[in-house]
C-alpha cells in the first residue's frame, strides 16, 4: 500500500489530538506531521512534501484561507481539507479548490472518506516506475527534479532532497516521460523543466531549484534552451 504523507495544521491541541487519533484508527499507511500555525507550515512547505493537508481556518495571525491562497500560487495539486467551526467560508473553499470542507468536531466518516480518496488519487497520479532489487518503486513525476545516469546505475533526485539510486539506463525509462514536462538534455540526464531555476550559458548547464547543476550536451544546448523557454511561455499563457 502506498504511504500517504499527511499534515495537520491546527493551533488547538484538543482538536489536533482528535484528528490525529481518527487518522491513526484508519489503519492506512500514513505518516502524519503537525504544525501549530500557518506561518510555520508555509516556512517549511514545498510542492510534493505532503499528499494531504488538514487545515484549520480559524487560527491566530494568518488564517487557513490566507494560507491556502499562498499554497495555490505554487501548488495546485495538494489535497486540502479545510476544518472549521462555521460554514462561512464554503464558497472560498470552492474557489481555492479544497477537497473538502468539514466542521468541527471532525467525524470519523469524514476522515475515512478523505483518506480513501487521497489514496486513490496518489495511486493514479502520473509516476515513474523503476525496480530497486525485488521492489517496485513508483515516484510521482512532479517530485522528480532530474535523473542522472552513472555507469550502470541511475540516480533519481527528488524535490524533498532525497536521492534514490537504482540499476538501469535512461534509454530504458525514457518512454515513461513522454507527455510530461521532461527533456533529455544529455546522454546522462533527463531534466524536469518545471524545476529549473535558470540557464547557465557559460557552463552550459541548467541550474535546478535545489542548486544542483544539470549538464546540457553541447550540440543540443540551443534545443534544450528553447525547450525550457517554450515551457515558460506556455505557463505564462495559461496564467
Amino acid at each position: 500500500m502506498e504511504q500517504l504523507n499527511v499534515c495537520i495544521c491546527e493551533d488547538n491541541e484538543k482538536d489536533y489530538e482528535n484528528l490525529r487519533s481518527l487518522i491513526s484508527r484508519e489503519g492506512a499507511n500514513t505518516v502524519c506531521e503537525h504544525y501549530g500555525s500557518a506561518e510555520d507550515f508555509l516556512n517549511e512547505y514545498y510542492p510534493g512534501k505532503f499528499d494531504l493537508l488538514f487545515l484549520d481556518i480559524y487560527m491566530q495571525s494568518m488564517t487557513g484561507i490566507e494560507a491556502l491562497e499562498r499554497i495555490r500560487k505554487v501548488d495546485q495539486n495538494l489535497s486540502v481539507v479545510l476544518v472549521t467551526t462555521s460554514t462561512d467560508f464554503a464558497l472560498e473553499s470552492y474557489r481555492l479548490h479544497a477537497m473538502r470542507y468539514v466542521e468541527k468536531p471532525v467525524r470519523r466518516e469524514d476522515v475515512s472518506e478523505t483518506i480513501q480518496l487521497c489514496m486513490l488519487k496518489k495511486e493514479s497520479q502520473p509516476h515513474l516506475e523503476v525496480k530497486s532489487g525485488y521492489n517496485k518503486l513508483r515516484i510521482p513525476f512532479d517530485q522528480i527534479l532530474y535523473v542522472e545516469q552513472q555507469g550502470r546505475n541511475m540516480t533519481i533526485c527528488q524535490a524533498d532532497e532525497q536521492k534514490i539510486t537504482v540499476s538501469g539506463k535512461l534509454d530504458d525509462i525514457q518512454d515513461q516521460f513522454e507527455g510530461e514536462t521532461f527533456f533529455r538534455c544529455h546522454k546522462s540526464y533527463i531534466v524536469n523543466l518545471s524545476h529549473i531555476r535558470s540557464v547557465d550559458h557559460e557552463l552550459q548547464t541548467f541550474v535546478m531549484t535545489n542548486e544542483d547543476c544539470v549538464h546540457i550536451r553541447r550540440e543540443s544546448f540551443y534545443k534544450a534552451k528553447h525547450a525550457y523557454e517554450d515551457f515558460l511561455f506556455d505557463i505564462a499563457r495559461r496564467v
